[in-house]
């Protein structure tokens, strides 16, 4: 488990990333999200609201986990993105690749 904010329920699988990261924690969130589909978990749901400044290779991993849910036709979404990633991301034209609403 990433942290004591990471819960699973019957319906989604639930992960809130951390302040601050690091190349461990990067690894082990993406080790999580795919454990947990192989095992059967079909929604994932990402908090982001810790997230206060983009992370290139934390989104890296994000797009890579979103890629792996839709080709396992799994749901996988970030809730409460600050509006400055949320900007960040926009710019980069990778809100498609990471399922991200307007």
């Amino acid at each position: 488990m990433l942290s004591p904010a990471t819960q699973q329920d019957r319906f989604s699988y639930r992960v809130r990333l951390a302040k601050d990261f690091d190349g461990a924690y990067r690894r082990r969130l993406r080790a999580e999200i795919i454990t947990a589909l192989a095992c059967g978990r079909r929604e994932f749901v990402v908090d982001c609201s810790a997230w206060d400044r983009i992370d290139l290779a934390v989104l890296s991993v994000l797009i890579q986990c979103a890629k792996v849910c839709g080709d396992q036709q799994a749901d996988f979404e970030l809730i409460n993105v600050p509006s400055e990633v949320r900007s960040s991301i926009h710019a980069l034209r990778l809100e498609h690749r990471l399922r991200l609403s307007a």
